[in-house]
């Protein structure tokens, strides 16, 4: 049995974005910040809204990334994250004028630090790991402002301030079997991939290095929205984005070109 995960056209809904390392280290924050909002406000980009809850004695809030990413393959993958998170919470949590006063303060704070991070990427002046390591003490910094403007908001309103839960970077070790199994299977993060077709106005091409190829009968490791792309022998061909949720701790993703994805029940 397996548990059908539908994927209604999300090839399409991701147009527009960008491909190479060089060709991000050239994109202004402006350039950014713009394509990044209008993307996100006309539903192209999916995003995580954040969410609060305000029951308990303690404010929840839960604000996490969009996409999958690795600041040491591509370093403009964190500034990017980091601006889908604010345009989600420009496009969902302006609800009313106290909210919308309140982010009104909280993100040009966060906004210089992504303007930070896009002004060191393109001055060139670091290795590849000194930047991806300047890439998350600034996502660190961006976490710290968040904390500390909803922990006084918290107070403000009661609360004994604000908390969030822990956060990491979610690995998780899944196989791919396509059915039949004369199939190439690769698989990119979903970040690399945006800022492909965002920048670049393109899906990666087969070929693109980014593409990496999934061992055959074999666990590997990705985030938790890898994107697959599939080809069998025959010509047939799928491809999606995949989130790793599956029910019952599924880890065998069953790619078939009439039922497309499905998580195999365990």
């Amino acid at each position: 049995m397996y548990q059908h995960f539908a994927l209604p056209l999300l090839c399409t809904l991701f147009a527009n974005v960008m491909a190479s390392v060089a060709i991000a280290q050239n994109t202004s924050f402006e350039q950014l910040r713009d394509t990044v909002s209008e993307a996100v406000e006309r539903g192209q980009i999916p995003v995580q809204e954040p969410r609060f809850d305000w029951s308990g004695e303690h404010m929840i809030y839960t604000i996490k990334p969009s996409c999958d990413i690795d600041p040491h393959a591509n370093p403009m993958e964190q500034p990017f994250s980091a601006m889908l998170t604010v345009a989600a919470i420009r496009k969902h949590r302006y609800v009313s004028r106290d909210a919308a006063r309140f982010w009104d303060s909280v993100l040009p704070k966060v906004e210089r630090e992504i303007r930070r991070m896009v002004d060191l990427i393109n001055r060139r002046r670091l290795r590849q790991e000194q930047l991806a390591e300047e890439m998350q003490q600034a996502s660190a910094r961006i976490g710290q402002i968040y904390h500390k403007e909803l922990d006084a908001l918290a107070r403000r309103q009661g609360k004994q301030g604000a908390k969030s839960p822990a956060r990491f970077r979610a690995i998780h070790g899944i196989n791919v079997r396509p059915e039949p199994a004369t199939a190439t299977v690769k698989y990119m993060r979903s970040g690399a991939y945006l800022l492909h077709k965002h920048f670049k106005g393109e899906t990666p091409p087969w070929n693109d290095s980014k593409w990496e190829t999934v061992p055959q009968n074999d666990i590997f490791r990705v985030g938790d929205k890898p994107r697959f792309w599939v080809k069998w022998n025959s010509g047939q061909q799928i491809s999606g984005l995949v989130p790793v949720r599956p029910a019952g701790g599924a880890r065998t993703l069953v790619a078939s070109p009439s039922r497309g994805f499905e998580w195999e029940s365990q």
